[in-house]
């Protein structure tokens, strides 16, 4: 599906809760984000860029908000365009950054050796999110060819460049999605953005890896979601 919003589009997402629009970013945004995302990986993990072994578990791990470390980032993951078509969708008036995440395809593990609450059962984002009015999210390809034809991650878009528009309330199996003990490093590689209402609330989730990351920013659970640290894209 090209990217022009049209009845046939909305009336997929009412549908099934997701739909795929091709050619979202061109090459050439592909391959510099690629090489943006591994700058701040590697970065993150302390290691040279051409020594970065990315894996599914490291990807969860330390992959979230990586538009916070790159001005680059921030304005592919910030695109009104993308907010504008999510806005669409999803029927929201106002919408405002959330978080965006880095997913990888592969061997998942957790570093003490437990699998994260996220994969644990089949959820929807909003129950795997520590932010209160989560609507929906963005998947972008970045690498890879498994997608929607892969009957083992049927949310996620089928070739780099492609984009798949997701509705919050849409259950997934997240171990599904993202393991494949087959796949080699990094072979599919995804950055999911993720859209909250503009009054969405910081709220205590354990199923969220991140629960405690906004602390950092001196929010406490309870507090509404503000711009500058989460910014409003539809206002």
């Amino acid at each position: 599906m090209r990217f022009a919003i049209v009845g046939d589009h909305r009336e997929h997402f009412r549908r099934h809760g997701w739909v795929e629009f091709e050619e979202l970013l061109t090459k050439e945004d592909v391959s510099a984000l690629n090489g943006m995302v591994d700058a701040v990986m590697s970065k993150r993990l302390g290691v040279r860029a051409g020594e970065l072994a990315l894996g599914a578990s490291e990807a969860l791990q330390h992959g979230r908000d990586l538009w916070r470390d790159d001005p680059q980032i921030r304005k592919i993951v910030c695109r009104r365009r993308f907010a504008e078509v999510a806005s669409n969708l999803l029927e929201r008036r106002s919408m405002r950054l959330a978080y965006d995440q880095l997913l990888v395809r592969g061997s998942l593990h957790h570093e003490e050796g437990k699998p994260s609450d996220i994969l644990s059962s089949i959820s929807t984002l909003s129950e795997v999110s520590a932010v209160q009015g989560v609507v929906g999210a963005l998947i972008l390809s970045l690498k890879g060819e498994a997608g929607l034809s892969d009957s083992a991650a049927p949310f996620l878009p089928s070739a780099p460049g492609f984009g798949l528009f997701l509705s919050a309330a849409h259950p997934i199996q997240w171990k599904s999605l993202l393991e494949d003990d087959f796949l080699g490093e990094a072979s599919s590689r995804y950055l999911m953005i993720v859209y909250a209402e503009a009054k969405a609330l910081y709220i205590l989730n354990t199923r969220d890896p991140h629960v405690h990351r906004a602390k950092g920013w001196g929010l406490v659970f309870g507090d509404r979601l503000e711009e500058p640290t989460f910014p409003l894209l539809i206002r």
